[in-house]
């Protein structure tokens, strides 16, 4: 390329090469338009047109001018690397933000140059691809762009001395606790934890402990050589201040309305339980107790809900001498007071009217009782095993009673249950029909508490988070060991409370992947093996799914399609549970997202995805032949004219080579209209005789053409390794 055609559209000044044309344009005219072969991924964050940065200079400029940014510098001056080290983990701490390093610069005569950018910052503009990879449920904490907070370290050679240029300012995201990673000497210390045999939980307790106050009492001291009177002072504890956690406290030997004289009661609720029995309680409540946590022999008796990502959490704690309807009767209004009515719509507990007959009388409604299926199975198989004798009959009643217990059709409920009758009759088995008839059939009520099609989208089946709450106290808390202290009982139901409290906190914060986002992402996994043959659609909102063997076949409808809520969604289908509904037991008795439901949403992106390829495709044809027709007749009338007209202005040089050109391109246009095989034979002879009519009046002999290719004589090999 000549010098001189190299020039500034700007300024029309003339360079020598490429490079110094673009750093003049850079440089004086702040245009990198020539600069393609460097992307700066120094993006604002807030503009909806993305603008690329070549420096942080100019986008500070940008925010200053643009958003009304006020970016703050310092310049600081520390004596060696362990001070700058230093007040960098402080001001980390401070900013509740991280700087990592991300370039070094090594050519300065001074010494080296280290660039920390916020590790907010996406200067990597790095976006995954892999389909196969379930995304965070929090998602990235890269922002959409760039943050101007950084870190400008320079040191020198032969000195120690650091001098920085720290930009304070962030932009484009939120100081977050939840986004800040340990630092190097958090690490270390809990590296030096871990080796000196430091038990986890000790370590994870310390680190809560670092905003609060530490706690006088710990859990391994007494309070008192007396279990009564720690106890005394444990529930002072508790109700110090303006806090009024326990609710009851009744001890042996004072007089309580409706309590004996010898009864023993502590009820305890704290205001976070409080406010979850209020949020949570209006849908499930499960209500249980247990036993073995005291020397006593004093029920824990727990009240639990689900929250929203159906984990449960316990609500009520009560530890009591007995567990009859008194004493239930007497939490309840308690209860009452303090929080008000809980009207919930299912009520689980065990197979007991206790807990139930007394939730109605207090709170004045009547939730839909629910027993847990495993106890019922349970139940079912001691009972038969101890009632008929022939293993073969009771091997065939225990597979026709747990089809029983999972069918979702009420009709073909009732089928199976006459089914069953008519068989234990037929095999003489009245002593375990009598049994299944005085317990679990007497009426429609009691059946709609463990039959599964009485209980359609409960959410709930079994009573394992309750049961899960007191075997992680037991075997977690107490280690599997005899509690010899009541004032130990209740230390552990504190630290119970508080670490479900911070589990709590985590998630909300930092959300992680539940039993239920796991079930969803493995539902998708085995929808991706099925085939969209097994879908047919019955109509708009409606389709039928058969099962993987092929036998029946399950309906899924679109229910909710603008549903654009984040609980329990899947990524890859883009659709929550409230979207789709499906008949299979997966979706109607636990509430999963099923494997039917991702293979219904996934047909129906595909189906969207064509339709829109379809019409867009149809459009562009329409055009296309419209266009075409047109530009056929105008090719044939404007082709001659306008290039004959074109010659005529020319000298007759320059018309030789506009005549060539034009020739060329009526060539192009003749062999385009050359479809079939006798025009192109048509055209090869009238070409044959042109061409040697054109050789007669032209008898110059062919040169042939220059090249610059270096001509290169073959060279001889001399090889050197001797024989």
């Amino acid at each position: 390329m000549e010098s001189n055609t190299i020039q500034c559209k700007h300024c029309k000044k003339k360079f020598e090469s490429i490079s110094s044309r673009n750093k003049h344009l850079r440089t004086i005219h702040n245009d990198n338009s020539q600069n393609s072969s460097r992307t700066s991924n120094i993006i604002c964050p807030s503009c909806t047109v993305k603008t690329h940065f070549s420096t942080f200079h100019q986008y500070s400029v940008h925010l200053s001018n643009i958003h009304d940014v006020s970016i703050k510098l310092e310049n600081l001056e520390f004596e060696n690397e362990s001070s700058f080290a230093e007040w960098k983990e402080h001001t980390e701490k401070k900013l509740k933000s991280f700087y990592m390093l991300n370039a070094t610069c090594g050519k300065s005569t001074l010494g080296k140059v280290y660039y920390y950018e916020c590790h907010r910052s996406n200067l990597d503009k790095f976006e995954s691809k892999c389909k196969l990879r379930t995304p965070k449920l929090s998602g990235s904490i890269k922002i959409n762009g760039a943050c101007p907070s950084r870190i400008r370290k320079q040191t020198y050679i032969g000195s120690s001395r650091v001098s920085v240029t720290f930009t304070s300012t962030h932009y484009g995201h939120q100081l977050e606790l939840k986004c800040q990673p340990l630092s190097a000497t958090e690490k270390t210390t809990i590296i030096n934890q871990i080796k000196s045999g430091v038990s986890q939980d000790h370590i994870i307790e310390k680190a809560r402990e670092i905003n609060e106050e530490a706690d006088k009492n710990k859990l391994n001291n007494r309070r008192h050589k007396s279990d009564l009177v720690a106890v005394d002072l444990k529930v002072a504890e508790w109700n110090s201040g303006d806090r009024k956690n326990v609710v009851i406290y009744k001890k042996p030997g004072e007089k309580y309305e409706g309590l004996h004289d010898s009864d023993f009661v502590l009820a305890y609720i704290n205001k976070e339980m409080e406010y979850m029995l209020q949020t949570y309680g209006c849908n499930i409540i499960c209500m249980d107790a247990t036993h073995g946590t005291n020397p006593y022999n004093y029920e824990l008796t727990t009240i639990l809900i689900l929250d929203d990502e159906n984990i449960g959490y316990p609500t009520v704690f009560l530890i009591s001498n007995r567990k009859d309807k008194i004493i239930q009767e007497v939490l309840l209004t308690e209860l009452k007071r303090t929080t008000s009515t809980i009207s919930p719509k299912y009520f689980m507990s065990d197979d007991t009217n206790i807990y139930f007959d007394a939730w109605t009388k207090i709170m004045g409604n009547s939730p839909q009782r629910l027993l847990c299926t495993w106890h019922i199975k349970k139940n079912w198989t001691i009972q038969s095993k101890a009632k008929i004798s022939n293993k073969e009959v009771c091997n065939k009643v225990q597979k026709d009673l747990e089809k029983l217990l999972k069918e979702v059709e009420e009709k073909e409920f009732l089928r199976l249950t006459e089914e069953l009758f008519d068989y234990l009759r037929q095999q003489n088995e009245e002593a375990f029909l009598d049994y299944l008839q005085k317990y679990y059939f007497q009426d429609r009520t009691r059946i709609g508490s463990w039959a599964h099609c009485y209980r359609l989208h409960a959410g709930i089946n079994t009573n394992m988070h309750l049961e899960a709450l007191h075997k992680t106290l037991k075997y977690n808390y107490f280690c599997g060991k005899t509690v010899r202290r009541l004032e130990t009982c209740l230390d552990m139901l504190d630290k119970l409370l508080k670490d479900k409290s911070w589990k709590r906190v985590a998630s909300i914060v930092l959300p992680t992947a539940s039993h239920k986002h796991l079930v969803v992402n493995k539902a998708h996994r085995t929808a991706m093996s099925m085939s969209f043959e097994s879908i047919s659609e019955s109509d708009s909102k409606t389709y039928l799914v058969h099962s993987q063997n092929k036998i029946d076949f399950y309906e899924v409808k679109l229910t909710n399609p603008s549903c654009d809520c984040q609980r329990l969604r899947c990524p890859f289908c883009n659709v929550c549970i409230h979207t789709l509904t499906c008949s299979c037991h997966e979706s109607i008795i636990k509430n999963n997202f099923c494997k039917h439901m991702h293979l219904v949403a996934m047909y129906i992106n595909m189906t969207k995805r064509n339709s829109t390829q379809d019409t867009t495709e149809a459009e562009t044809g329409e055009l296309a032949i419209a266009e075409e027709s047109e530009t056929n007749k105008r090719l044939e009338e404007e082709l001659i004219d306008t290039r004959i007209s074109e010659m005529q202005q020319r000298s007759d040089s320059d018309a030789t080579v506009v005549l060539k050109n034009q020739c060329q391109e009526m060539f192009n246009f003749i062999l385009n209209k050359c479809n079939t095989m006798a025009k192109c034979q048509n055209l090869l002879e009238n070409l044959t005789d042109l061409s040697s009519k054109l050789d007669e009046e032209n008898n110059t002999p062919v040169i042939p053409v220059a090249t610059r290719k270096r001509k290169i004589d073959k060279q001889t090999f001399f090889p050197r390794k001797k024989r």
